[in-house]
């Protein structure tokens, strides 16, 4: 008797506002005095991978999924990272983290590759504002890798991805 189970990983997707968001005024070395900029992260949507076959847990599943929307002052090069909060949960039952890779698809960014989900804070991309086009929508590319850690009772397992848009 074959048994389907139905997997959904199911991100929150947060910021993290201390460092990301709002209007900064830095003072540059070298420059004569405060140089003002904007960045800021809006979080269109969280991702959901489902599972609803037995090819899908042998094989993996591959999502590309529009996250976010990022936008900064034109000509200020910056960062884009990402931390997941800890495993996938579903009551007791849990999934690691690192089951998930995640990489930046989005044109006009400089990509570091796919990096696996990790609780610490990973970079992803970096991002150059133009002046033509400061805001830009990332789409990601999740994908869930088959191992036997996905021999789960069916369910929703969710965690909470943090996004850190810094200035370089």
């Amino acid at each position: 008797m074959i048994r389907y189970y139905l997997l959904l990983l199911i991100f929150g997707v947060s910021f993290n506002p201390l460092m990301a968001a709002g209007r900064h005024t830095p003072v540059i070395a070298g420059s004569s005095g405060p140089v003002s900029f904007t960045s800021d992260i809006t979080i269109l949507a969280n991702p959901v991978i489902n599972v609803p076959t037995v090819a899908d847990y042998r094989s993996g599943v591959t999502i590309t999924h529009s996250t976010l929307k990022i936008s900064g002052t034109a000509d200020l090069l910056y960062t884009l990272q990402v931390r997941a909060s800890g495993n996938f949960m579903s009551g007791a039952n849990s999934i690691p983290t690192s089951q998930i890779g995640i990489t930046t698809l989005t044109t006009g960014l400089i990509t570091q590759g796919e990096r696996r989900l990790s609780t610490a804070y990973q970079s992803l991309c970096t991002y150059l504002p133009s002046t033509l086009n400061p805001t830009l929508v990332v789409n990601f590319q999740y994908k869930l890798y088959s191992d036997s850690v996905l021999l789960k009772p069916a369910g929703s397992y969710t965690t909470t991805l943090t996004f850190l848009l810094t200035l370089l």
